[in-house]
């Protein structure tokens, strides 16, 4: 299934903001006990339709809300709020799932429109009894055999019901229906096409299915999760490639496909682009150079039986902040480029590529280039279509345009050093694609900060040097410290400066920067931690974790627990001692109650007996563990009613704890009040991924890891995730929609720090 990173969901959906409404539908789907209903709203819009729940009975809860527009793929809608792409006259379906104290309803919703204007043209609804656990039904893995047939060649279909892991659900035994499109290439939509069933040029399915496939097939739990349907279906027009939908008949967000591509379409092995490649491509002056031409699909594969012609150009630009300019002409002038003889005449007009190359040929001593100063390109481009086109790119050995210096790498020897302790600091110059600038011979200057903490600001200390308390340079290096320091092209673009620098103050960790004297945009850095100093390395948090997370009721439970500083690294000496708490909960939405006394109660938890004193007391964390440590079957739980969550917290300093999260096998999703179940599982995926975006954000943006201010929110922002997550009462978002729009500002600000 395809991913959806939230960040860019949310650029989507910032993208719908501010759009105007014309024609507007309501419905009501009133099938439930008690005169209950469901109402919603369709809003026609410029771009489709927005759909939202105009009123809803407090005992209703909707489970899922999808919409089948034709020649689209489904969209799920959540809690039927959201928005989907439609034309004016497009008819769609809306299958509506909704739970009323256990019982679950299925509605069927068919829309006839026009215009903008959409009635409700047929409607149907059923009930069937659902419990949900941690291993329903998410998605069907849909295979075809082979996946490459030929026109009216049977291929087997086999589906696999998989919950949110993608892990068999061997239980499952509901119904599956099948939907079937085609496309006549790559880049065509698709099109629904299972009404045609039979129908001359479209397909057919085998006589043992057919009436199933017009209704639904039972999906028989026998079957363990995973049945093939031998010779369900033939394609019989080799023109379009075919996809083959598989969705659960009561849930239609619970989907899969399986893509046919048919042995004689071209759809995908169409000739897409060229891969141009230079031999050598970084050549000397007048040197003959290979090019080697593959032709290759939109998938980029090579398609062995291209048989079309070719052309060139050739470009050259001065340096790589220059435009290219075409020199096509030019060819054979003094100082600008040589083809071969024996494809000068080819190149003036064409090369026929033949089938016999197998999509692929080097010609060789193509070219030669007889100007250093200059880059240059090759571009290759199909005869009767421009726009299939590849280049390679050569760089002459002497033209610098590429190998320009673009920063430096500072490394530290040692970067954790002791008070006092000279350090060297090693300077490599560096292009624009981190390669070694070798003849770089500019001067450099350097500059020396320092911060208390992670969590403090660097302050420039650089005219500090030689004060007590703060650093030293070298005698070696000190004037040229204060001026700069010439680079030697005799240094092939690195230099290590021996004993360079000292640090005076344990109490800090040091930041040193390189940059080029004239210009100061071209720098690097390294960072020394002193070896005593605790900002970093001191124990701060525990990594809990829990395997399996999701346990079976008396299932033994194994709890690793980590040891991390306050940038999550292991801390490999940590030795201090650690106990235990335990808690558990009924929901998401009721809060964790501390069960620690009862351990070995019925219905609460054991620990096993090879831990059980040391869990009344505490467990000395061993140094000879590098501060991690398995312990195996720990723990088990006695009540699948409940979810549990195990603390870890060093005995001398409280503050320094961890926890994970085990949910029993048997008991149900959670939600929270304001958050339904699948928004508070959003939030808390967002909330498990925050570290690493931020990570991620920090080390393509420089200027996000030195902006207190951003640095502050993104923090705050975390801090809020995490009382959702445990539900506090205190908590800064009451729901879904006070995130969601927290998560925008956030990520609007991100953006427009980055941008400016």
């Amino acid at each position: 299934m395809k991913k959806t990173y939230w960040w860019v969901l949310i650029a989507s959906m910032a993208a719908m903001i501010g759009r105007s409404y014309a024609a507007s539908t309501d419905v009501c789907i009133d099938d439930y006990d008690d005169g209950s209903e469901l109402c919603l709203t369709l809003d026609s819009t410029s771009y489709g339709y927005k759909m939202e729940v105009d009123d809803m009975d407090s005992d209703l809860n909707i489970l899922s809300c999808v919409v089948d527009v034709p020649g689209e793929n489904f969209v799920t809608m959540g809690d039927c709020e959201g928005a989907f792409n439609a034309d004016e006259d497009d008819d769609f379906t809306i299958y509506v799932r909704v739970n009323q104290d256990g019982e679950e309803y299925n509605s069927t919703l068919e829309f006839d429109c026009n215009n903008g204007s959409c009635d409700v043209d047929d409607y149907s609804s059923s009930s069937s009894w659902s419990s949900s656990s941690s291993d329903d039904v998410d998605n069907f893995k849909v295979t075809a055999d082979p996946d490459n047939a030929d026109e009216n060649e049977w291929v087997n279909i086999t589906v696999e019901a998989r919950d949110s892991r993608d892990r068999t659900v061997e239980d499952y035994n509901d119904s599956i229906k099948f939907k079937v499109y085609r496309r006549s290439s790559s880049s065509s939509s698709w099109s629904d096409i299972t009404s045609r069933e039979g129908d001359t040029g479209y397909f057919d399915i085998s006589s043992t299915y057919r009436s199933s496939f017009d209704t639904s097939i039972s999906f028989s739990s026998s079957w363990d999760g995973e049945k093939t349907f031998s010779n369900f279906i033939r394609f019989e027009n080799d023109a379009y490639d075919y996809k083959v939908v598989v969705y659960d008949r009561y849930d239609t967000s619970v989907t899969g496909y399986g893509i046919v591509e048919l042995s004689s379409n071209s759809s995908f092995d169409d000739i897409d682009n060229f891969k141009v490649t230079a031999d050598p491509d970084n050549a000397d002056e007048n040197e003959w150079v290979n090019i080697t031409v593959e032709a290759r699909d939109s998938r980029d594969r090579t398609v062995e039986d291209y048989n079309d012609s070719i052309k060139f150009k050739v470009y050259r630009r001065s340096s790589s902040s220059s435009s290219w300019s075409d020199i096509t002409s030019r060819e054979g002038d003094t100082g600008y480029f040589d083809i071969s003889s024996t494809y000068r005449s080819s190149f003036d007009t064409s090369i026929s590529f033949s089938s016999s190359w197998d999509g692929e040929k080097t010609f060789s001593n193509f070219i030669r280039f007889e100007n250093d100063a200059y880059d240059y390109k090759v571009v290759v481009y199909d005869r009767y279509d421009t726009s299939v086109t590849g280049y390679g790119i050569v760089e002459l050995s002497s033209n610098s345009s590429f190998d320009d210096i673009d920063n430096f790498k500072v490394t530290a020897d040692p970067d954790n050093a002791d008070e006092n302790e000279w350090v060297n600091i090693t300077v490599e110059a560096r292009d624009s694609r981190d390669r070694t600038v070798e003849d770089y011979n500019d001067s450099i200057k350097f500059k020396v900060y320092r911060r208390s903490s992670s969590s403090s600001s660097w302050s420039d200390i650089t005219s500090r040097e030689g004060d007590t308390g703060y650093f030293d340079i070298s005698s070696t290096y000190r004037s040229s410290f204060d001026t700069s320091i010439s680079f030697s092209s005799s240094w092939d673009g690195e230099k290590t400066f021996s004993n360079f620098i000292r640090f005076e103050n344990d109490a800090y960790d040091y930041k040193v920067v390189v940059y080029d004297r004239y210009d100061t945009s071209v720098t690097g850095y390294g960072i020394v931690e002193l070896s005593s100093n605790s900002s970093f390395d001191d124990i701060d948090n525990f990594k809990v974790t829990a395997d399996p997370d999701n346990a079976d009721e008396n299932e033994w439970v194994n709890i690793t627990v980590e040891a991390r500083d306050s940038r999550d690294r292991t801390v490999e000496d940590y030795n201090d001692s650690i106990k235990f708490k335990v808690y558990r909960r009924s929901s998401s939405s009721s809060s964790w109650s501390d069960i620690t006394s009862r351990e070995g109660d019925t219905g609460y938890f054991d620990i096993s007996s090879t831990y059980r004193s040391s869990f009344d007391t505490s467990i000395s964390f061993s140094s000879s563990w590098d501060g991690e440590k398995t312990f195996s079957n720990f723990i088990r739980f006695e009540n699948d009613a409940y979810d549990y969550k195990v603390v870890v917290y060093d005995r001398y300093d409280t503050s320094v704890t961890g926890y994970g999260i085990v949910e029993l096998v048997g008991n149900s999703s959670m939600s929270i009040d304001g958050y339904s179940s699948r928004e508070f599982a959003a939030v808390e995926r967002v909330y498990n991924r925050w570290p690493s975006f931020i990570n991620d954000l920090e080390r393509a943006y420089s200027i996000l890891r030195w902006n207190s201010n951003w640095q502050n929110a993104q923090e705050e922002f975390y801090d809020n995730l995490r009382d959702v997550v445990n539900d506090e009462d205190d908590k800064e978002w009451e729901d879904y929609e006070e995130f969601y729009d927290a998560l925008y500002s956030f990520v609007e600000y991100t953006v427009d720090l980055i941008n400016d």
